[in-house]
């Protein structure tokens, strides 16, 4: 199997040394490509993939590189990655620009994992990914602290995803609204991992999820810490019919005893193997011991 790795930190190719990888690239028919921190830029990634074959190449990260609208655009025009599986942009640079040109790239439709994180898309830049792509077979997608919420739109609510099976929205803003819209798209139906912590949920925003408990019957994941959620939403979450959830992050929400008794006769109790309760100051002995 073809393989390179640059360690992040360990090498600063700069703009030029894009030229040298392809040339690598070329001869070994890479599987897998690292390029992480190594200071490529834009002109170096440009490079580097118009040089390359990457009819083989499974797997590409170019997180915490300056790539900007320039290397989007140029990461876009890549022909040919029949194979691509998985991309990492986390820390790229990337905001609206760059997800309309990455929405249009010809390896998209067929990723299998997209890594967004830390990027400053917002609202507008999601809603352009996901319109210029049309329908995704996509099972992980990361777009933890990537400023959505910052508008009144629902992006993901109109997405086309077939296969989602894990979505991180860490670090987020989503009211109560939004969360809904999201949550009642087809695609929500078939997810197993839910990242919603520090998302400024309230009680309204924990009762949305809690009505939407049936309606996502393989959730196996559900983390909601660092969120405003209250007793009563706490309340509403333990009532639930979770019946296939084995994690609930609750930590640093009033998570108090009465939640914790409705959550111990609830069947919900039965298939869960861990809930993160932790600093949940309403939660006192009586609590732990149900």
């Amino acid at each position: 199997m073809g393989l390179c790795e640059v360690a992040r930190d360990d090498i600063l190719l700069g703009s030029r040394g894009g030229e040298v990888v392809a040339r690598i690239g070329a001869a070994a028919g890479l599987e897998r490509l690292s390029l992480c921190g190594t200071g490529a830029g834009a002109r170096g990634i440009a490079s580097m993939l118009d040089g390359m074959d990457v009819g083989r190449l499974r797997d590409l990260s170019l997180a915490r590189n300056s790539l900007g609208d320039a290397g989007a655009r140029a990461l876009a025009g890549i022909r040919g990655a029949r194979a691509l599986e998985s991309v990492d942009l986390t820390r790229a640079g990337l905001g609206a620009c760059a997800m309309r040109a990455i929405g249009r790239a010809e390896w998209l439709p067929g990723l299998q994992e997209l890594r967004l994180s830390y990027n400053p898309v917002g609202d507008r830049g999601l809603e352009a990914l996901l319109e210029s792509a049309g329908p995704l077979a996509m099972k992980r997608l990361s777009l933890d602290r990537c400023a959505l919420g910052d508008t009144p739109r629902a992006p993901l609510a109109e997405a086309e995803f077939t296969d989602l099976v894990e979505l991180n929205l860490e670090s987020n803003t989503l009211c109560a609204a939004t969360l809904e819209r999201m949550l009642r798209a087809p695609w929500a139906q078939g997810l197993h991992t839910l990242n919603l912590r520090r998302c400024a949920l309230d009680d309204r925003a924990a009762r949305v999820l809690a009505a939407c408990a049936a309606s996502m019957p393989k959730l196996r994941s559900l983390e909601l810490g660092h969120n405003g959620i209250g007793r009563r939403g706490a309340r509403a979450l333990a009532r639930a019919p979770w019946h296939g959830l084995e994690h609930l992050g609750l930590a640093h929400n009033d998570f108090d005893d009465r939640a914790a008794r409705i959550l111990a006769r609830s069947p919900c109790a039965h298939h869960l193997r861990t809930l993160d309760v932790m600093w949940c100051p309403n939660l006192g002995p009586r609590g732990v011991a149900c």
